[in-house]
């Protein structure tokens, strides 16, 4: 028996160090990075547009809270979750762990299992372009890009959006290269569908998926991708309508689910005696909630304000510049430009890729006065060009034979250090503040070394591992206890 029990162990570790399989011990141990990161800063508080999704969630498992329809698409990927967190509070007879709602938990952790998918549909798309470095490259984009911020605002929805384009993505690679295929065309527009109902200016993705079937003369497949994705994304649309939801925003002073009346409009998931939330909470609090009258945020009618400069502004500037706040997706884009150079026989598909992302960069001219996202960290409207991104990384480590790896760990950790200051905060942080703003920080010394190890590395860090600690029963306080 112990025979066969080494001899089977040994065939699992050979199988493990094939880098062609998903299950490789370079993959396995690029998701443990990001779990055990995650584990570190993970947030289970919902802010700002969460909300909504929130109680438009809680209205579908039948409870009685006001709830409105605005974008809710996510919570399609929330729902099972927040079901099984439901049964958690029943059997812990409490909704609350350790001052954090057990629904809020739920739906972090749906946001974070998101994320561990990505690495498999990215993993499936940089594998079907033939390039290596698959683990490593998925976990520099997922720290060097956007994405990383979802690990502190797991409420928002850019997780499962950036999860639905890089599927997309995905199908559109295979639709490239079979292209009278009509379930790939069929699977496309779901896909689609699913992604304009998380947010409607994902409508402008479809632009790709056309490009790539005409390209490939197959003017029917285009139309059932386009026709499916505006049916299904209608009657998915017209789903709340049926149940009586109305579509809008919140009144302003409405209290967050979960809080007291007077504790604001946008923070939920926290109690009296719960440690005092970071500056990314305490501003989304002082907020109100918009009136259904108002424009609200982006994507919606009432907030549209041309501003042609909107797109360069997303990208290049101190404020909320995409390149400046995470540099890796800049090298990101020369690595995708340089591939779709090298690589003729992706080409279609990698022009079609790119006309989706010029898309979803451009139609926020539309939106130009919102442009920078509110207390963004990056440009989390770009959030899910991740695939275009991830693509780009892949190619730049196989053409440099690893040697750009430094630069690209560099950005990764300029990007951590906004971050964290970014979201932990520092005397009188606003939303006006830039990466610049940061920097002087240093400066001036209103900050030093010290103080950011202690407030947003060890002291954050090891609240949170002594409330697993404790929760497991493994601290010493409890055995002491024992």
């Amino acid at each position: 028996m112990q025979v066969a029990a080494r001899s089977r162990f040994a065939r699992l570790r050979r199988a493990l160090a094939q880098n062609d399989r998903f299950l490789s011990i370079r993959m396995l141990s690029s998701i443990a990075v990001y779990l055990v990161v995650a584990a570190s800063y993970l947030q289970a508080r919902i802010t700002d547009d969460g909300v909504i999704y929130y109680d438009f969630m809680r209205r579908l498992v039948g409870e009685d809270v006001d709830a409105f329809a605005y974008q809710f698409g996510v919570v399609f990927w929330n729902l099972p979750f927040y079901v099984l967190s439901r049964l958690v509070r029943v059997a812990n007879d409490d909704d609350r762990i350790e001052h954090v709602l057990i629904g809020a938990l739920g739906v972090a952790v749906a946001s974070t299992a998101a994320v561990v998918v990505l690495f498999y549909v990215s993993w499936r798309l940089i594998r079907a372009l033939g390039l290596p470095g698959g683990p490593g490259a998925i976990l520099l984009t997922v720290f060097g890009s956007p994405l990383y911020y979802s690990i502190f605002q797991t409420g928002l929805k850019h997780a499962f959006d950036t999860l639905l384009v890089s599927l997309l993505a995905l199908l559109l690679l295979h639709a490239s290269g079979r292209p009278t295929t009509t379930r790939i065309a069929v699977a496309l527009g779901l896909v689609a569908a699913v992604l304009i109902t998380v947010r409607y200016a994902n409508i402008v993705l479809l632009t790709g998926v056309v490009y790539v079937f005409l390209r490939r003369r197959e003017l029917s497949q285009a139309y059932v991708a386009s026709a499916t994705a505006i049916v299904a994304a209608t009657a998915i649309l017209a789903f709340p309508l049926v149940l009586g939801i109305p579509y809008g925003l919140p009144p302003a002073g409405t209290a967050a689910a979960g809080e007291p009346q007077g504790s604001g409009p946008a923070l939920l998931g926290r109690e009296p005696g719960a440690p005092p939330p970071p500056a990314a909470f305490r501003l989304a609090a002082d907020q109100p909630a918009a009136p259904p009258t108002s424009g609200g945020g982006v994507d919606n009618i009432g907030s549209f304000q041309l501003d042609f400069l909107a797109p360069a502004k997303m990208l290049f500037t101190v404020k909320r510049g995409l390149f400046v706040w995470t540099p890796l997706t800049f090298f990101g884009v020369i690595g995708y430009l340089l591939l779709l150079r090298r690589e003729p026989r992706h080409r279609t598909f990698l022009v079609g890729l790119g006309l989706s992302a010029l898309s979803l960069l451009l139609v926020h001219i539309v939106w130009g006065a919102f442009w920078a996202g509110g207390f963004s960290f990056s440009q989390r409207f770009l959030t899910a060009l991740f695939p275009v991104f991830v693509i780009g990384i892949a190619e730049l480590l196989a053409r440099t034979r690893m040697l750009v790896l430094p630069l690209l760990v560099a950005c990764v950790a300029w990007s951590a250090f906004l971050a964290l200051h970014h979201f932990y905060g520092y005397d009188q942080v606003s939303d006006r503040d830039g990466a610049d703003r940061i920097i002087e920080l240093y400066r001036t010394g209103e900050e030093d070394s010290g103080s950011f190890w202690d407030e947003r590395i060890s002291g954050p860090v090891g609240r949170h591992w002594g409330a697993y600690f404790d929760w497991l029963g493994l601290s010493s306080r409890n055995r002491e206890a024992g």
